[in-house]
């Protein structure tokens, strides 16, 4: 198959997001899921820009995406209704308590094969 190497991709997302700085504010629903290379950093620029008008956020997949980048990005989106995380291995209990915390009015939220969530986690 033809895929774009890792670093062209960043080049590609990085430009993305500098060129749509402003029209980030406005969006209400972010689908990422399946953005393999997308990293902590972007994640964090992602949701600082959105201004909390951030409602829907769908992440699954995005394997580089750590928990601990996840919960400090999670504090800018107080607004999140509905948040997937699925498939992505480096979710642990302690993110389900940021989650508690950061989004009060989430209504929806997929850790379907999270494998490191467990059930004290859930509780």
């Amino acid at each position: 198959t033809n895929r774009l190497p890792h670093y062209v991709f960043q080049n590609i997302f990085a430009q993305v997001l500098n060129q749509n700085y402003f029209f980030l504010r406005s969006y209400s629903r972010i689908n990422l899921s399946r953005c393999h290379w997308i990293e902590d950093g972007q994640l964090l620029q992602i949701t600082m820009r959105s201004n909390s008008a951030l409602q829907e956020l769908f992440l699954d997949h995005c394997w580089n995406i750590s928990y601990k980048s996840l919960s400090t990005a999670l504090i800018c989106c107080p607004n999140l209704e509905k948040l997937s995380i699925a498939n992505i291995y480096s979710i642990e209990d302690q993110l389900l308590a940021s989650i508690a915390e950061c989004c009060p009015k989430l209504k929806w939220l997929s850790v379907k094969e999270c494998w490191r969530i467990t059930d004290g986690g859930i509780r």
